[in-house]
């Protein structure tokens, strides 16, 4: 449990500098005006934010949230040099499998196998990804 812990604090701490820079970056593209005029309608911080930052962000959004999902798929070297799937195969994940496969069983077909299969299910994941992020205008 202590091993699934640090890999997941690890993961997270990987992955939130990265995230928040891009999203800074996005936020400071949003036009000025837009928030002005919002502030002027009566808008208050979280409208303004809801209401056009977040529209004018969605594109940035959605990068960010498929790029993280790819690299929630991609854990091997954290897992590899932590625990190597252990202990009794408990942070085992599809990497390590696969990696376990081919070189230490020399089980070639298999491991790629597992590469192809992973490779279909993060380009699935990723079109469905997104089709959720579509503008409505985009739809049809």
């Amino acid at each position: 449990m202590e091993c699934d812990a640090a890999i997941a604090i690890l993961g997270i701490w990987k992955g939130i500098g990265w995230s928040m820079v891009i999203f800074l970056a996005a936020l400071q593209t949003v036009p000025r005006e837009l928030k002005e005029a919002a502030a002027v309608d009566g808008a208050n911080a979280w409208r303004r934010f809801r209401a056009v930052s977040l529209p004018a962000i969605r594109p940035v959004v959605a990068f960010v949230f498929v790029m993280l999902v790819i690299g929630g798929f991609n854990v091997f070297i954290s897992v590899f040099l932590m625990t190597n799937g252990g202990p009794l195969d408990e942070t085992q994940v599809l990497l390590t499998y696969m990696y376990r496969q081919a070189f230490s069983f020399l089980d070639f077909g298999y491991g790629s196998s597992i590469s192809f299969t992973l490779t279909l299910i993060i380009f699935a994941l990723s079109i469905a990804q997104l089709r959720v992020f579509r503008r409505p205008s985009e739809v049809g």
